[in-house]
């Protein structure tokens, strides 16, 4: 994990990543870039989960989060495969 802090600005960068074979259950997560600067949140997320035969298969991919002030503006997209 890299962080950076400059005054009120901080930018966390995170990497999830799980890999499963047959018969169990996968989850992965890519947490790309969270970045807060004074008021204003800008955080981008994207969930990818990749499973083999015979398993319960849940990936998201979580485009854009942005909050800026009052005011939010969410973007979500989601893929499953089974």
């Amino acid at each position: 994990m890299e962080r950076e802090s400059v005054g009120l600005i901080s930018v966390a960068h995170q990497a999830f990543v799980t890999i499963a074979g047959c018969g169990v259950n996968a989850l992965s997560g890519l947490q790309v870039a969270q970045e807060f600067v004074g008021l204003i949140s800008v955080a981008h997320q994207a969930f990818v989960t990749i499973a083999g035969c015979g398993v319960n298969a849940l990936s998201g991919l979580r485009v854009a989060r942005e909050f800026v002030g009052l005011i939010s503006v969410a973007h979500q997209a989601v893929w499953r495969w089974s």
